[in-house]
């Protein structure tokens, strides 16, 4: 399935082709949304849910875990790093300083992203 998360003028959407992609829309006139990047995630199915807050993407993508991405230029997406998680990634939320990954089967993963 498709899976977006918008911040502001800035929306991330998960999206397949011959791979799963994270693709970057500007927004800012909803009528006339203009894709602006993408990000290749993995081989099709790899992309499970998204997450858009303080400029970062944070994306369940099923057995590689979570990845996170900066979208603060959202032109040029930059690739932060991969968490490894307990199962297959495929649900996120950022809530008060912590990333919550539900996992398959039947886990929830907590990330810390204080310093």
């Amino acid at each position: 399935g498709v899976h977006i998360a918008v911040e502001g003028s800035v929306a991330a959407v998960l999206s397949t082709n011959a791979s799963d992609f994270l693709d970057v829309l500007n927004v800012s006139t909803p009528a006339l949304p203009v894709h602006i990047a993408s990000v290749t995630l993995g081989p099709v199915g790899t992309g499970k849910g998204v997450t858009l807050t303080g400029g970062r993407a944070y994306v369940a993508s099923n057995t590689l875990g979570l990845q996170i991405y900066d979208l603060t230029t959202p032109s040029a997406p930059i690739a932060l790093g991969t968490v490894s998680t307990v199962g297959d990634a495929l649900d996120v939320r950022v809530q008060s300083g912590f990333v919550y990954v539900a996992d398959f089967p039947a886990t929830v993963d907590v990330i810390d992203l204080g310093p």
